[in-house]
């Protein structure tokens, strides 16, 4: 039998552990940790020039940006440049956390003439059609020029860098009449794995297509579902052990459609009055999707935004309506919408206003969280992608050219101040203990993994905390506490971490806490301050830390979470085996 020290060591674990799986909602998971809301968004800001500097006479008419991917900590957007140019692909430099200007940009599809992908037929490669990752390859699909039918290509790299690229399929694979190839996506049936993607085609309808190597190719369903005008797949994503693809036709309505095989489909979804339907995401337990007008540039009906718990067909409820109250919101696009620290971001197409970007925490509730057109009613269409802790927009824009713009959105959690003493911010990893006056309420808000400064070099744990007191000139002395994971201070290159501090941003620099002021518990990995009296940005500091890795937390298992856990019960079992079969010592205390 286990011993009373034995129980007492299990009890610790079990604490342990739930401390430590409270603290991964923070920086893991699509949903907001308990307790915690979504905090104001910072101002949208451009990181590079328009059209990335490809100026041809300053016409950017009809070119756009076309999805967003992040391989190999870094990230790479999609661009259709015009006809000189073609498919242009663009990414941040080698061990750029953070973007700040094009200086931060390369681009990777021209060859040494100029070519997209060694092509010199432009307008088959007009643009970049959708990016994925598979098996630790990044692939990269191109679409022709308007009615131009040379067929889609595809092609893969390891590297992603230029001069790298295979091309793996024959065109439009084996049809030029397949034109597009649209939002791949990867989908496991069994233990095979898949790379799936949605073709154009108005002679036979729209087709998906799927492999398992990266080089052989398959055709999995029948071309347009049975309905030649059913001709664009155009977005696809994964939900509950489903493939979904959203179908668009000019004809007839926009359609939703599923698998769990690639075998046999379903259709899930048809839209009563709009020819167009996007899978936008998954997030909190449902699936999302959008109808809206074919063309969105030119559409006149609004969009209109559905959810399901189970994507069965009768099981859609609109939600959203806000949305769908401009007239002038006629749709959304392929990666227009991502899931960001614990809430669902989706951006919009707008014809007057231009695009915007709305968030929801739960599905009904939407909140736009940009300035129409990020300033610029030109500005009519964005793809959102979350990288290195900020979210990102890749925008269209046909009188500036395609802009990147960037935004950080952090978890916040309040607490009402009844009296002195310490108080837990377990969902945003932080305590603070008033030892000296009494604030009404106090607020700490966490940005997973983005320093509020670019290219931070002087602190090894990237993610920062504000601190705000309510009412504002509240007069206090507190001890401020603050959480790491094990993960992010031996991705920080700190030289030791003994050296380990607390610094607060004075607005213009780093003010590091008085080492008198400074502790730190190895055991539970928090850092304090003491004496603290005003509040404001902080960070985990330490000396000749330089935060040159991506931390990656939100891609690493929970399933290694459990494998520790595990490991820890093992032991403690190990070491209550040991002490049962010693011989029981008498306390005198």
């Amino acid at each position: 039998m286990f011993n009373r020290r034995c129980y007492s060591l299990f009890i610790a674990i079990g604490c342990a552990v739930l401390l430590l799986f409270s603290w991964q909602a923070v920086t893991a998971g699509d949903a907001l940790p308990p307790d915690t809301f979504a905090g104001s968004c910072s101002a949208w800001t451009p990181v590079n020039d328009g059209a990335f500097g490809m100026d041809s006479g300053g016409n950017y008419a009809d070119e756009e940006g076309f999805e967003v991917v992040v391989f190999n900590d870094q990230l790479y957007v999609g661009m259709e440049a015009d006809n000189d140019y073609g498919a242009r692909l663009w990414r941040t430099k080698a061990g750029v956390r953070v973007p700040t200007g094009q200086a931060d940009w390369e681009e990777v599809a021209a060859d040494a003439n100029g070519w997209p992908f060694g092509n010199a037929v432009i307008t088959q490669n007009d643009h970049i059609d959708s990016l994925a990752v598979f098996q630790g390859v990044l692939y990269a699909s191109t679409a022709n020029r308007g009615t131009t039918k040379y067929g889609t290509l595809i092609y893969s790299s390891t590297t992603g860098a230029p001069l790298s690229w295979t091309q793996v399929i024959s065109a439009g694979f084996g049809d030029v009449n397949n034109v597009n190839f649209k939002d791949m996506v990867t989908f496991t049936v069994g233990a095979t794995e898949w790379l799936c993607g949605g073709t154009a085609n108005d002679v036979t309808g729209a087709e998906v297509w799927c492999t398992q190597d990266g080089a052989q190719w398959e055709q999995k369903n029948a071309s347009g579902f049975g309905v030649i005008s059913n001709a664009l797949i155009a977005s696809t994503d994964v939900f509950s052990g489903r493939l979904y693809v959203g179908v668009a036709s000019e004809v007839i309505s926009g359609s939703v459609w599923r698998t769990d095989d690639l075998a046999t489909w379903t259709q899930v979804f048809t839209s009563t009055d709009r020819h167009r339907v996007e899978i936008v995401a998954p997030s909190d337990g449902y699936l999302t999707i959008a109808a809206g007008a074919y063309d969105g540039r030119h559409g006149a009906v609004p969009l209109r935004l559905y959810r399901s718990a189970t994507g069965d067909p009768g099981t859609w409820e609109e939600v959203g309506a806000v949305i769908g109250d401009n007239p002038h919101n006629t749709r959304t696009i392929v990666d227009g919408a991502t899931v960001y620290n614990g809430a669902l971001y989706l951006a919009t197409m707008n014809t007057v206003s231009g695009a915007e970007v709305w968030r929801t925490t739960d599905g009904a509730t939407w909140t736009q969280q940009n300035a129409s057109g990020f300033g610029s009613t030109e500005t009519f269409a964005a793809e959102l992608v979350p990288f290195n802790g900020y979210l990102y927009a890749w925008t269209s824009n046909y009188t500036t050219g395609q802009r990147v713009y960037r935004t950080a959105c952090p978890i916040c959690q309040t607490r009402t101040i009844t009296g002195g003493g310490r108080f837990n911010f377990d969902g945003v990893g932080a305590s603070i203990t008033l030892t000296a006056g009494l604030p009404e309420a106090i607020t700490v808000c966490v940005r997973p993994d983005a320093p509020p400064t670019a290219q931070t070099t002087t602190l090894p744990v990237a993610r920062a905390y504000h601190l705000a007191a309510a009412p504002a000139t509240a007069t206090f002395t507190a001890d401020v506490t603050l959480r790491y994971t094990t993960e992010e201070l031996a991705a920080s290159d700190i030289v030791t971490d003994t050296s380990v501090y607390l610094a607060r941003w004075t607005g213009s620099a780093w003010e590091a806490c008085p080492e008198a002021d400074r502790a730190r518990d190895v055991a539970s990995r928090t850092v304090t301050c003491r004496n603290v009296t005003t509040f404001s940005t902080w960070a985990i500091a330490g000396e000749e830390g330089a935060p040159t890795h991506v931390r990656t937390l939100a891609a690493r298992p929970v399933v290694r979470l459990w494998i520790g856990a595990l490991l820890l019960v093992l032991a403690c079992i190990a070491v209550c085996k040991w002490a049962g079969n010693r011989r029981p010592q008498i306390s005198h205390e």
